[in-house]
């Protein structure tokens, strides 16, 4: 699973995550994405999902990536989206960020 790295100074709560599963995948942020993961699994076990990346610090861009990937992937509910490859899903939010960062 992709982590990058925590930065100093960067306040908890922050993270962007992305949860997949299922031929689908969801983009939040969270100041503990393994939890956010277990309350989602607790919600709907009947789902097959796991954090499939972590993006520390960058929780801030969450809107920025969700616009960016609604011209991208189909969605399917407020912060999923279906996708045939969860590594399409993790590569677009790093693509995403990268261009906001470097911007």
């Amino acid at each position: 699973m992709p982590y990058v790295r925590r930065s100093e100074g960067v306040a908890w709560g922050e993270d962007l995550y992305v949860i997949a599963g299922a031929g689908m995948f969801k983009l939040g942020r969270s100041c503990d994405p393994k939890r956010r993961l277990k309350d989602i699994r607790h919600q709907a076990p009947w789902l097959q999902l796991h954090l499939a990346a972590v993006f520390a610090g960058c929780g801030h861009l969450e809107a920025a990536c969700h616009k960016a990937l609604r011209e991208t992937f189909q969605q399917v509910g407020r912060e999923w989206y279906r996708a045939d490859s969860e590594h399409a899903a993790v590569a677009r939010v790093s693509e995403v960020l990268t261009r906001i960062m470097e911007a």
